[in-house]
């Protein structure tokens, strides 16, 4: 990501909050899999795909400083 592009990130999350669209990299998006743990352990060739389609979705979020984001 280009330094212009960062610090236009960074203004906008200090200026209107994170919205979940800051990157095309990540999503703050987490997958309910608690429930189904054992079963996926247990699976030999475990992919994202396994982890992902089919399981509720919930928001994530994680806060930082500069320095630790």
């Amino acid at each position: 990501m280009s330094p212009d592009k960062v610090a236009e990130v960074i203004r906008n999350i200090r200026d209107f909050g994170i919205s979940g669209e800051e990157g095309r990299w990540w999503r703050f998006i987490g997958w309910r899999l608690r429930p189904y743990i054992e079963q996926l352990f247990q699976k030999q060739s475990l992919s994202t795909k396994d982890t992902r389609e089919g399981y509720e979705e919930f928001p994530v979020v994680a806060f930082a400083d500069k320095m630790g984001a």
